[in-house]
């Protein structure tokens, strides 16, 4: 079995831009979590990673160089484990990185796209009472059940 990824599966940059659009005209929410979506796209982050990004893990250039590009401090993750397999009962749990360390951290740029849907983001919205971007609404209770499995509503919707 081959380890590389079949190109024919990963999101193209055309699908990618109307991916964040169907997001954005999402109602009441979808402003707010396209940017969420876009570290995921432009910088290949997990979702367990995009929703514990906090202020001080974002780095943009200088306001007027919209060219520049920017970068991710990541330094932890907040997997969904399920609030029976928690310590505090909560379904998420802050952790290291997966596959490093314990306090080890990885930078990651960020294209100019992403740069400037970030600062956007910021200006727009700013930040949860915690620093985190994605904290104070929908994005922090993303879950990674399959909506679309059978038996479940939205598949009955669909």
């Amino acid at each position: 079995m081959s380890s590389q990824v079949d190109r024919r599966s990963v999101v193209n940059p055309r699908q990618a831009r109307a991916l964040l659009e169907a997001v954005r005209a999402q109602q009441p929410s979808g402003p707010r979590l396209v940017t969420f979506f876009a570290v995921m796209y432009y910088a290949g982050l997990r979702p367990e990673e995009a929703i514990n990004l906090s202020r001080d893990n974002v780095i943009l250039p200088p306001h007027g160089r919209g060219d520049d590009w920017g970068e991710l401090h990541i330094r932890s993750a907040t997997p969904d484990a399920g609030s029976e397999w928690t310590d505090d009962g909560r379904p998420r749990e802050q952790r290291q990185l997966k596959h490093r360390a314990e306090g080890d951290s990885r930078i990651v740029p960020t294209h100019p796209e992403l740069t400037r849907l970030l600062r956007e983001h910021l200006d727009k919205f700013g930040t949860a009472p915690d620093s985190r971007l994605f904290g104070a609404y929908g994005a922090a209770n993303c879950r990674p059940s399959p909506t679309g499995a059978p038996g479940s509503k939205r598949a009955k919707r669909l």
